[in-house]
């Protein structure tokens, strides 16, 4: 699917032999883009285009507060922040961010603060500059 996303205009297997490529060249000379049936059944299957890695990145975005958010990139950031000091930073109480903390470590299935920052990362939901 990425492939299609990324602006291919068609996917052939490995194993596709001169014949394949072909008629792959010729359609998308004449039409624009070349579907095999399994890339055809593929995009039938899923008509967002989205990969199931993508849709669950999107689950998991959709379940954090925007607070939660800004507590995730602090713990990123650095992990051996205390809560006392997300806190501060963020405004609000120590208190507060632990729940935040409990929360994410919940929604990402993890138990520490370093999983939890290995998990955003990998999700890309939190990016390193």
């Amino acid at each position: 699917m990425r492939t299609y996303r990324t602006g291919g205009r068609a996917l052939l297997t490995r194993n596709a032999g001169p014949e394949e490529l072909y008629r792959a060249l010729d359609a998308v000379w004449k039409v624009g883009i070349y579907h095999t049936p399994a890339t055809h059944r593929l995009l039938l299957e899923n008509p967002d285009g989205l990969s199931q890695e993508e849709r669950n990145r999107q689950r998991l975005l959709a379940k954090l507060p925007p607070r939660g958010k800004e507590v995730l990139e602090r713990i990123c950031r650095n992990d051996d922040l205390t809560y006392e000091f997300i806190g501060q930073e963020l405004k609000i109480g120590k208190r507060t961010v632990e729940t935040h903390v409990n929360q994410l470590f919940q929604v990402f299935g993890v138990r520490s603060k370093t999983a939890l920052a290995l998990c955003a990362v990998r999700w890309g939901i939190v990016a390193f500059k």
